[in-house]
């Protein structure tokens, strides 16, 4: 059994989100409290600005104990203190299904279509992976959900002029400063959030940019792609008068710009005008830098008015990818049945083997005058031809795994012992 549980950019603004972050050290030690859980089989979370999702893989069906076991857990591990249920959502099954491939093809993000969040669902998958924590059907959902991806952006162009999160951080820029071009930017991380703004701006025929990053090398290494300044991190706090536009997008979990520094930056550029601009869950600035006079501060929920102008455009895709994704959860609900014939098929194969060699066997033991290999090779012949049978039968009279109770059926008449 699948199940989801998530908090995303509808079910709770940025403030709640930026507790349920996940990096990969909390994957390992949210993984352990069900180290020893039996029906435990596997893991995999997506952890982005918009959404963190637990995608688990259970043996057991009793799912209303496991989802409240996994919500609890949540709360704990966030420390929240308020009505969880308002804000963590819970699917099982098709319901998955359908959330995740929407997720995958860009319709579920705050800027529909987007296609960053593929490149983070395979980060989720390989991070899964690397910490063992893949299971056979989380790794066959993922590769389906991909694979859905593809086709709805194939086929419907949803993503053709798509608005990310780095976008609509610099059209939230421009907005504010319509000679853009002109001022003194710094990118505070370099990250695939951070590439992105910095290549938005380039678009906008920026070239006073500077890329600050907690590791000054890679931070070094991308200023040098784009063709711009890198600084050390531990700079930005004395130079951070300098810049008319500062954007961060980065891991930490504790604001790297307060209130006070802005204050005192404020001072430096004699009160012109600052904007803040915070791509980061957990928030990276501080809420109170935006009641500064002349400083504006916007975070990824602000960003929401550049969003809807861009859904408006594209919203008349959305019921096309509606039915690749319906057509595609089916295709998935039709493997994941036939898993549930695989212990069948193999008992009626061990029965039928049994039974050639237990015959083949009496025949020696009776040392009746036969040609052995011949005759071994002829009940092999037999054997298989009746396993064939009885496999194209039970799919079909199962309807490909998923009227369970036949398969119920089929096992029981299959537990008869085999005797000589």
């Amino acid at each position: 059994m699948i199940i989801l549980a998530g908090v995303n950019h509808k079910s709770a603004p940025i403030e709640i989100r930026g507790k349920f972050t996940f990096n990969e050290e909390d994957i390992v030690n949210f993984s352990k409290l069900y180290k020893n859980d039996v029906d435990f089989q596997g893991l995999i979370v997506i952890s982005t600005c918009n959404r963190t999702e637990l995608y688990f893989d259970y043996k057991s069906e009793n799912e209303i104990e496991i989802k409240k076991n996994i919500v609890e857990n949540l709360k704990n591990f966030a420390n929240f203190d308020g009505n969880i249920n308002d804000i963590i959502y819970t699917y099982s099954g098709e319901n998955v299904f359908t959330h995740l491939f929407k997720v995958a093809s860009g319709l579920d993000s705050m800027m529909l279509g987007e296609y960053q969040i593929v490149g983070q669902i395979k980060d989720a998958y390989n991070t899964s992976d690397k910490l063992n924590l893949n299971s056979k059907f989380l790794m066959r959902l993922f590769h389906k959900a991909l694979e859905t991806s593809k086709k709805v952006r194939t086929k419907t162009k949803l993503n053709e002029g798509a608005v990310t999160v780095s976008y609509a951080a610099v059209e939230a820029a421009y907005q504010n400063f319509t000679d853009l071009h002109k001022r003194n930017i710094l990118s505070i991380g370099a990250g695939e959030t951070g590439q992105l703004v910095v290549s938005n701006l380039m678009k906008k025929s920026c070239k006073s940019i500077t890329i600050a990053n907690r590791t000054f090398e890679k931070a070094a290494k991308v200023a040098k792609n784009f063709g711009v300044s890198a600084m050390e991190l531990s700079e930005v706090d004395d130079r951070i008068a300098e810049f008319d536009v500062i954007l961060v997008s980065t891991g930490s979990k504790t604001p790297l710009v307060t209130a006070k520094k802005i204050e005192k930056a404020m001072q430096i550029r004699k009160n012109k005008p600052l904007t803040l601009i915070d791509l980061s869950v957990p928030k990276n600035i501080e809420n109170e830098a935006g009641d500064i006079e002349n400083v504006k501060l916007f975070d990824v929920d602000g960003l929401q008015g550049i969003v809807n102008k861009t859904y408006e455009k594209r919203k008349g895709k959305i019921t096309q990818a509606e039915q690749i994704i319906a057509v595609q959860v089916e295709e998935f609900k039709t493997w994941l049945s036939t898993t549930n014939l695989v212990p069948t098929f193999t008992k009626v194969t061990d029965k039928f083997r049994k039974i050639n060699k237990l015959e083949i066997e009496k025949f020696q033991k009776n040392k009746v005058e036969i040609d052995y290999t011949k005759a071994v090779e002829y009940g092999d012949y037999i054997t298989s031809k009746y396993i064939g049978m009885f496999i194209k039968n039970i799919k079909s009279i199962t309807d490909n795994g998923k009227r369970e109770e036949y398969i119920k059926v089929v096992n029981e008449l299959f537990e008869m012992e085999v005797s000589g």
